[in-house]
């Protein structure tokens, strides 16, 4: 059987914007459901974030009347890579070098507010922090659905266009261990 590129193109596309689509939905759940008095059920998402943010009150917007469980930064990079896996990887660059001016593009901003933070230079709002989130978010995105999307190729090139199951004579796993 043999799958199109711009079918595994889409495959991957679909599914990280799903999974990024869901965390982003999960991000708004909690206040919600605090809001609506299920607390059990909004604690199981704040611990669930709590390992990925610190989850400063004073960092985060406010839904419902609570805060969000993640900062600014944090739910601008989730929204971003919602938004960069919709956009695809057709505005990656093709030669390495530019690659890693790329990545450095994406980072700049946040290191920028960062660094000028941390020497009482700048204070930081809530909005500058999300939008430099997004950003990164965005751009980091496509290298994501571009490692992706060459996983499930070579996967789909190696067993089912070139036969090279893993349940072949000779390269099976379960003939070695028996």
């Amino acid at each position: 059987m043999l799958l199109p590129r711009l079918s595994i193109s889409l495959s991957v596309r679909a599914m990280l914007s799903c999974t990024w689509g869901i965390l982003s939905a999960l991000i708004l759940a909690a206040p919600i459901l605090l809001s609506l008095a299920h607390h059990k059920s909004a604690s199981v998402f704040y611990l669930s974030f709590s390992f990925l943010c610190h989850q400063n009150p004073d960092r985060s917007f406010f839904l419902a009347g609570y805060p969000l469980p993640v900062c600014h930064r944090c739910l601008g990079i989730y929204f971003g890579l919602c938004i960069g896996s919709l956009i695809g990887f057709r505005f990656l660059p093709q030669a390495s070098r530019f690659r890693l001016l790329y990545i450095a593009a994406s980072a700049i901003p946040i290191l920028l507010d960062v660094a000028i933070s941390s020497l009482g230079l700048w204070s930081g709002m809530g909005l500058v922090r999300f939008i430099t989130g997004l950003w990164f978010g965005c751009l980091i995105s496509i290298f994501l659905l571009y490692g992706a999307y060459e996983l499930l190729a070579d996967f789909f090139r190696d067993y089912f266009i070139q036969g090279n199951s893993f349940l072949k004579k000779g390269n099976s796993w379960i003939r070695k261990e028996c």
